[in-house]
């Protein structure tokens, strides 16, 4: 059994009086303490709140008394599955609490936190939900007065919880009277006869549920002040925020139902829950809808010209960019790579990451929530690129238009990646597409459907439940803007699509966010040499090792992350893991250890990996993915991947290296180098053919092939590296041992 914690006021064990088990402190506020606690008999979990004591003798208060039992006696008054459960009132040594059911989710506070705003078809969802349990309680004469996003709960089933009526107005029978004049309420979503301390009614709570829809939907609050007094005065005297200055396309009945509930005066108000809830059925797409796909075209697409007037046969990829394009943009001047990343990727506490397109010089770059999760180059349609921006540029951005949630961004990346069909082929004309998209949003599908018929196409995105936007050409028989979604997905004759949703950030992404990282790494010996040899070779160790890991990194690629993303997600991730997994066994397997000894055997030597670091100082600095090296600081390898490698490219890699390793010629640094591309072209493989047979250059002398070495770049006759390359595609990354 659990120990309860120390300042549990409960006891130990369960009795006849108390029979529960304290596992832990779930929370705790102004007037309580929250615990987790096992009810053995029945084998659920509950909820205890005890009432915290307060004051210089730590005695509580009879008024502290009464309003805790009012809580309890509010819910219990109420039947309705939004409404906590209260299991048991009681008293231990003085002490009141209260036995309530458990609560798996969130609150809407912290969900608005991480999501900012909601989609206009989850707030009137989850509003709806409110003004169904506001018509129960007011019904029963319980008015709760304390409405805000900290007191509704989002279950884990995705259903609402209303909790904390301690402040509830129980008509006819409450046990703590009112005082005049006193404010009973969170000012932020308090009514303007509450802030007055006047007398209250259920249209308090329609007050706050206009409140709450406000917020939910702009992510701001109808009323502003940059104190509790200016926004007292903004509640009680100034109109609200018109809801179309926060969000521009908002439907007008949603602004007038929204403005009517934010009325000064309660008498123009809606009379009661259940009235505004009917006037919210009005606009709002029913859930069932939602689910099977029944929304209409006209809700979801992105209005900016490009959306529409698509050409036929422009590739969808490109619309995408010039749609984003076409949002109103901010300069940002000219800027440095690194500072404009930095400012990019900014997360900031009191604000919104950005969302939305970054231009850097010809490059675009698709943003949202801290990460880049596409880039589009210039000259290619839809081929994501990581390599390096260029140095200095000139910086736009293009943000996200208001009302769309920044997963849009997201969704629109997915279709410049290689994703993985979940179903593909499907002809319309056989298969009722709303209903087979329905049946996927209801599994929680997120990605794009798309449809194709010539040089026509579709692209609509999904997530959450519902379809985001949609991106359409022209030519269809059918306009979609002028018909119902549903309706015209079954009309249309087309090879439809679905394809999950793949984040990929590329990896100057990576490189930003995991610049300058440290990894130990320990080889584990399982032999000692051969007799006579100078040094360990990976031949005597990998046969003993077998299948077991000879190499161990601390702390972990996968530990070691950046918002939802490990390093491990990385093409540099996957690198290291191929450099110190497949790699050595490899080349044990082809027996090629002796020819590649200072890229292999050097392995053995590695003690300390740097990740995304800079060799060298001012004009001669070089970037590198992965730098290993051993107990004394002697770099051992080098390791960059180059996304789009030509011989030019291929040339410049080389002497950055030649010149790092002359810089340290007293030391023998750099034994090996791994230079990784998607794409290894018949010219680069010509180039490093001649390299490498001592052909390029007054420096290379030809000598590797007395010294029976593989891959090796001479820089005199006892001096020099070898030079492996690597073909980095889907299926994993091949070495291309033969020069």
């Amino acid at each position: 059994m659990t120990a309860p914690i120390p300042t549990s006021p409960f006891p130990r064990t369960p009795t006849e009086t108390f029979p529960y088990s304290i596992e832990r402190e779930a929370g705790a506020g102004a007037m309580g303490v929250v615990y987790r606690a096992l009810d053995p008999t029945l084998a659920r979990p509950v909820a205890i709140k005890v009432l915290q004591p307060r004051g210089k003798e730590d005695k509580i208060d009879e008024e502290m008394r009464r309003r805790f039992l009012q809580e309890a006696r509010a819910a219990a008054a109420l039947s309705h599955p939004a409404v906590t459960t209260v299991h048991q009132i009681g008293e231990i040594d003085g002490v009141p609490y209260i036995v309530m059911e458990w609560l798996e989710g969130t609150t809407l506070e912290v969900l608005m936190q991480r999501e900012k705003r909601l989609s206009l078809d989850r707030a009137a969802e989850l509003i709806g939900e409110l003004l169904a349990v506001l018509g129960v309680a007011h019904a029963g004469g319980v008015v709760h007065r304390d409405l805000k996003p900290s007191n509704l709960i989002l279950l884990d089933n995705g259903r609402l919880k209303v909790t904390d009526f301690g402040i509830a107005l129980l008509q006819g029978r409450q046990l703590v009277e009112t005082v005049a004049g006193t404010v009973l309420a969170t000012p932020q979503f308090a009514s303007p006869e509450q802030l007055e301390g006047r007398e209250v009614d259920g249209r308090a709570d329609l007050f706050a549920a206009g409140e709450l829809f406000y917020h939910l939907v702009t992510g701001d609050m109808p009323f502003e002040g940059r104190n509790l007094v200016e926004l007292i005065t903004a509640v009680l005297h100034k109109p609200p925020v018109p809801l179309a200055d926060r969000w521009p396309n908002v439907p007008p009945p949603v602004e007038a139902w929204c403005m009517k509930a934010l009325a000064k005066r309660r008498e123009d108000r809606f009379d009661s829950a259940e009235q505004m809830a009917e006037a919210l059925r009005r606009w709002a797409t029913p859930v069932s809808e939602r689910q099977t796909v029944e929304t209409r075209w006209t809700t979801r697409m992105m209005a900016a010209p490009a959306n529409l007037e698509v050409s036929g046969g422009s590739l969808p990829e490109r619309a995408m960019v010039d749609l984003m394009r076409s949002w109103p943009a901010r300069d940002l001047g000219r800027l440095e790579a690194s500072a404009f990343l930095t400012k990019l990727l900014e997360t900031p506490i009191h604000a919104d990451a950005f969302a939305g397109l970054a231009t850097f010089g010809d490059y675009s770059l698709l943003v949202s929530g801290g990460v880049v999760h596409a880039v589009v180059p210039p000259g290619d349609l839809c081929a994501q690129v990581d390599a390096s921006l260029p140095q200095e540029a000139t910086a736009r951005v293009h943000p996200l238009p208001d009302g769309y949630s920044p997963k849009a961004v997201e969704l629109l990346s997915a279709a410049l990646h290689p994703a993985n069909a979940r179903h593909q082929g499907l002809d319309t004309r056989v298969v009722n597409l709303s209903a087979f998209a329905g049946k996927l949003l209801e599994e929680g599908f997120a990605g794009l459907m798309s449809l194709r018929d010539g040089d026509r196409w579709a692209f609509v995105f999904l997530s959450q439940g519902r379809s985001e936007l949609a991106l359409i050409s022209e030519g269809w028989e059918r306009d979609p803007r002028q018909t119902e979604w549903s309706e015209w997905l079954n009309s249309v004759a087309a090879t439809a699509a679905f394809l999950d949703s793949v984040t990929q950030p590329p990896a100057l992404w990576f490189r930003q966010g995991f610049s300058e990282v440290n990894l130990d790494v320990d080889a584990t010996i399982p032999r000692k040499p051969r007799s006579g040899s100078g040094s360990m070779s990976l031949t005597s160790v990998l046969p003993a090792a077998g299948s077991e890991a000879v190499f161990t990194l601390r702390p972990r690629l996968e530990d070691l992350r950046h918002g939802d993303l490990s390093l491990a997600d990385s093409s540099t991730g996957r690198l290291v893991s191929w450099l110190f997994g497949e790699l050595p066994q490899t080349l044990v397997d082809r027996r090629q250890v002796a020819g590649w000894k200072y890229l292999g055997d050097w392995l053995l030597l590695v003690k300390r990996l740097r990740i995304h670091t800079v060799l060298g100082d001012g004009d001669d600095a070089s970037p590198f993915d992965v730098v290993s090296e051993d107990a004394d600081g002697k770099i051992l390898h080098v390791a960059q991947r180059i996304p789009q490698l030509d011989t030019e490219t291929f040339q410049a890699f080389v002497d950055e290296v030649v010149a790092i390793k002359e810089s340290r010629i007293k030391r023998g640094d750099i034994g090996g180098v791994v230079l990784v591309t998607p794409r290894l072209t018949d010219e680069v493989r010509e180039a490093y053919k001649t390299l490498v047979s001592g052909g390029w250059g007054n420096k290379l002398f030809g000598f590797d092939k007395s010294m029976g070495y593989e891959g090796f770049v001479r820089l005199s006759a006892r001096r020099g590296f070898h030079l492996l390359l690597v073909e980095h595609t889907a299926d994993g990354l091949f070495p291309h041992f033969k020069s």
